[in-house]
């Protein structure tokens, strides 16, 4: 489950919510990273985007109990006792909080993410920008590479060598 009775709302719709109940979320502050390993996903699960730090962060959220053993360079575990700020079902636009993966797509797992950030993180693996890990294009793996920033309209993260229309 994700959501329930362990939220608080907010007039505007965002959700104080405590890790730990139906699912725990994993933090990434290296938006690069967290686009890469967005590609590398065959289907993740629910993600979060706060654009509100000095560079936007990422949240996963991952089956409940994942935080109790994860340990990866530049990432935050959130579990139990610990608390998410979720944007409003609906909303996929700043201001604020919003959904990159609707949070109707439930988690993603554990093994996979830690999967898909290590090979983010190699920069040795082979592919390139926009062709999943099974190397065929796939529409979540562009529409990745586009992040709504606070100070303006989408903008287009380069990824890699090759150029756009490629």
């Amino acid at each position: 489950m994700i959501g329930g009775a362990a939220e608080l709302r907010s007039e505007a719709g965002t959700h104080l919510a405590l890790a730990g109940v139906g699912w725990d979320a994993i933090k990434v502050s290296s938006r690069f990273l967290a686009l890469r390993a967005i590609e590398n996903l065959g289907n993740p699960g629910a993600i979060t985007v706060d654009p509100r730090p000095a560079a936007s962060v990422l949240y996963f959220l991952v089956p409940a109990g994942t935080a109790a053993d994860w340990r990866m360079p530049q990432t935050t575990a959130f579990g139990r006792t610990m608390h998410v700020v979720l944007p409003p079902d609906h909303k996929q636009t700043p201001p604020g909080p919003y959904w990159l993966v609707q949070r109707a797509q439930g988690v993603t797992q554990a093994a996979e993410l830690r999967q898909a950030l290590e090979e983010a993180a190699d920069p040795t693996a082979p592919g390139e920008p926009g062709v999943g890990s099974a190397g065929q294009n796939s529409d979540l793996a562009c529409a990745s590479r586009e992040l709504w920033l606070p100070h303006g309209p989408l903008v287009r993260l380069p990824l890699g060598g090759a150029s756009e229309g490629q």
